[in-house]
């Protein structure tokens, strides 16, 4: 008796695995699966997740194709609930008015939208569109996982909340203060909250109980955090900044959560950490810090002393990320440098002979360098000599860094002494 075609075995499998089946297809394909038999006809029409997507990640909105009519079809017709729903789209504000309210009526957990701007010549030159989200998205109960991008947010006066949302991504997404505040606050279940780009932030509450994960990498002036006690990560990262942000000083350090255990801070963000005052530590110990990543001008000391001042405040940290940065003008030396450089090294020797109690557990250091200069191989001994449980130490330069400079960094590199006898310096070119 002779085997069943391939396609009569597929055919066979229980419905819930060919809803499966379907759902990872863009929806074009997973309609048209309705020809392959009888069997298939109404397999896509209850199938718990559609993507409104081609397989590049992107609708290709050719002019023989109504995505209006299908995507109004595809959501009016499905006779399942939609749990899982993703979207890129140039659609128009119209046409997500409609499909926005289908889907919250349909048991939605999961949306991922991406409003594929459109780019419209104004009188000042281009200007970006968003998608205006409609209000009845605010409403959805059920929604778990909301990730927004090219969108704009006003939720109605009556808005109580999402109280099942447990993962927030807002991508260049226009909001204000108090709708972030609103928003996050009224998610009793917020895990992991991400602020991408966003337009229109200042000041920022973030009162969340729950939450664990925090990355906001937008303009902004400060934050609050003195509600959401259970963070465990932060990300913090501005794409721009003004002279505003500097009046918030070491803030946002001393309103950190105790049970913080990782920490990102880049772009540039110890020059606003502190103002002329660096204090010898913070008023408050995160003793369950274990991972800090940041980018650290050397050349500056009072980001030099903000840096060293983090470290006394963090006892307990495991694993040190440093990006060194550097000025883009010309970097002169001159007599008055020199003299701040002997007082560099005699501000380093000193943290050396201090550093026995507050670095007692750093067991890996990450330090990546764009050139070789005298500051930052004073931040390199400083690290060696203070830490007696060092594991592994890597130094990653950049790719146009050429092969002499390298070698010469490798020798200065072995001539260094370590306080820790187990620790490997790795010297790694990016190229």
């Amino acid at each position: 008796m002779g085997s069943l075609p391939e396609a009569d075995r597929i055919s066979s499998l229980p419905d819930c695995i060919l809803e499966s089946i379907v759902s990872l297809l863009p929806i074009r394909e997973a309609g048209r699966t309705c020809i392959f038999s009888k069997r298939w006809r109404y397999v896509w029409a209850s199938a718990p997740s559609l993507n409104m997507t081609d397989d590049t990640g992107k609708i290709k909105f050719s002019k023989d194709l109504n995505w209006s009519f299908i995507g109004e079809q595809a959501l009016s017709l499905h006779n399942g609930p939609i749990l899982d729903f993703q979207l890129y789209t140039r659609a128009g504000q119209c046409d997500l008015d409609q499909w926005i309210p289908l889907l919250t009526r349909k048991g939605l957990q999961k949306l991922k939208l991406n409003f594929h701007r459109e780019l419209k010549k104004g009188v000042n030159g281009i200007i970006l569109m968003s998608y205006r989200m409609h209000t009845s998205l605010f409403s959805c109960s059920s929604l778990v996982s909301l990730d927004l991008t090219f969108c704009s947010l006003n939720p109605s006066c009556d808005y109580k909340g999402l109280p099942s949302l447990k993962n927030l991504t807002l991508a260049v997404v226009r909001l204000n203060d108090s709708i972030l505040e609103s928003l996050v606050s009224g998610s009793g279940r917020l895990e992991k909250l991400r602020l991408l780009g966003c337009d229109g932030l200042s000041h920022l509450k973030i009162h969340a109980s729950n939450l664990l994960f925090l990355d906001v990498e937008c303009k902004f002036n400060a934050i609050n955090l003195s509600k959401s006690s259970n963070l465990k990560q932060i990300i913090l990262f501005q794409c721009e900044r003004d002279n505003a942000f500097a009046s918030m000083s070491s803030k946002v350090l001393e309103g950190l959560p105790l049970g913080l255990m990782v920490l990102f801070s880049h772009d540039s963000f110890m020059q606003y950490f502190f103002g002329a005052d660096v204090p010898v530590r913070l008023s408050t110990t995160y003793n369950n810090l274990r991972y800090f990543s940041l980018s650290l001008n050397t050349s500056k000391i009072m980001e030099v002393k903000g840096f060293v001042c983090l470290l006394r405040s963090f006892p307990y940290l495991e694993y040190l990320a440093i990006q060194v940065s550097y000025h883009r003008q010309l970097y002169v030396v001159s007599y008055h440098r020199q003299l701040e450089s002997q007082s560099d090294r005699c501000f380093w020797e000193t943290m050396i002979c201090q550093s026995g109690s507050w670095l007692s557990h750093l067991r890996g250091v990450q330090i990546t360098l764009g050139e070789i200069r005298s500051e930052d191989m004073e931040l390199i001994k400083f690290l060696l000599l203070s830490t007696t449980v060092l594991y592994k130490f890597f130094i990653e330069t950049s790719k146009g860094m050429d092969q002499a400079k390298q070698l010469s960094l490798e020798k200065q590199l072995l001539s260094l002494p370590k306080a820790s006898s187990r620790a490997k310096i790795i010297l790694k070119n990016s190229s």
